[in-house]
């Protein structure tokens, strides 16, 4: 599916060393999403899908007030 939407690619996620308490966590996880894959995975795609949403929306409303704020000047006014 092609979306115009930019989403991130993940790739960053998890670079740092890896500790006993992530790589717990990680198969903590694996095992839920083994034992209620129907639900977890749902729950990741929309979870994915609104922040695409919500931070493209932060985006805009962002760039907005960018805008609003650089267009206003200030006069001198003489004494």
């Amino acid at each position: 599916m092609v979306s115009t939407l930019r989403f991130s690619s993940m790739k960053t996620v998890g670079t740092r060393s890896r500790s006993m308490r992530t790589i717990i966590l990680v198969v903590a996880f694996a095992m839920i999403i083994f034992l209620y894959s129907r639900h977890v995975l749902l729950l990741l795609a929309v979870v994915y899908i609104l922040h695409g949403i919500f931070s493209r929306l932060i985006g805009l409303f962002h760039r907005r007030s960018d805008r609003a704020e650089a267009k206003v000047e200030i006069k001198p006014t003489s004494l």
